[in-house]
């Protein structure tokens, strides 16, 4: 079956774009400890429509609710 030019230039423009940030992924920061609560939320919203976390199942509800409070800075 004969590939279309536009076929092609699709799968050569993502293969290079998966080399690209394979390539340059040692660059990039790892994902600190107070980060993925906010990560989990993000990704339960965008899969089950909750915004929740499920890290606290069970405590009075709360994988039902998100509630984000930020640190005291100096």
């Amino acid at each position: 079956m004969k590939r279309q030019h536009w076929q092609i230039g699709a799968i050569s423009i993502l293969t290079f774009g998966w080399w690209a940030a394979l390539h340059q992924l040692s660059h990039y920061l790892p994902i600190h400890n107070d980060e993925t609560p906010l990560l989990a939320a993000g990704y339960k919203l965008f899969h089950y429509g909750i915004y929740g976390l499920d890290m606290q199942t069970g405590l009075d509800g709360h994988e039902y609710i998100y509630l984000e409070v930020m640190p005291l800075m100096p």
